[in-house]
């Protein structure tokens, strides 16, 4: 999550403590003023750093991250774009033989283009993790 690398320049603040899918979540909301690290995301060969703000709920009990949603915030006029959004679910998730892991399991990519008006949402699932292990080595040298 990089906003919460962004940590000097983030504000979060407490929203709501809520109970969702029978556990206790604590809400928060935050902003992260331009110039950034937090968020790159490049276009048409220019790339942008915006200001965003978002929301981030976890869960009480584990400590673990159950959603995580961002804004970008005035977006240059040369952006083709006036707005861009994504917010991805979190949830514990067994993978057979390893264990269970914290992993998102959805997540949603909203766009509106800045003169049509037209809009997007790309939806994606993330299901059916397993394990994987492969050989490899290295060679070095000609």
């Amino acid at each position: 999550l990089a906003v919460l690398e962004a940590r000097p320049l983030a504000t979060f603040a407490f929203r709501d403590e809520t109970v969702l899918s029978h556990s206790q979540r604590l809400d928060f909301d935050f902003s992260v003023p331009q110039p950034n690290k937090a968020w790159l995301w490049s276009f048409f060969g220019r790339s942008y750093n915006p200001a965003l703000h978002g929301s981030m709920s976890i869960d009480k009990r584990t400590g673990f991250v159950r959603n995580f949603t961002m804004v970008a915030d005035r977006l240059p006029r040369d952006v083709p774009y006036s707005l861009v959004k994504i917010s991805t679910d979190y949830d514990s998730v067994a993978i057979s033989g390893l264990g269970v892991y914290q992993l998102p399991v959805h997540a949603v990519l909203d766009t509106c283009q800045r003169r049509t008006w037209h809009c997007d949402q790309n939806v994606k699932e993330f299901t059916g993790c397993r394990r994987f292990a492969a050989k490899s080595r290295i060679i070095t040298g000609p």
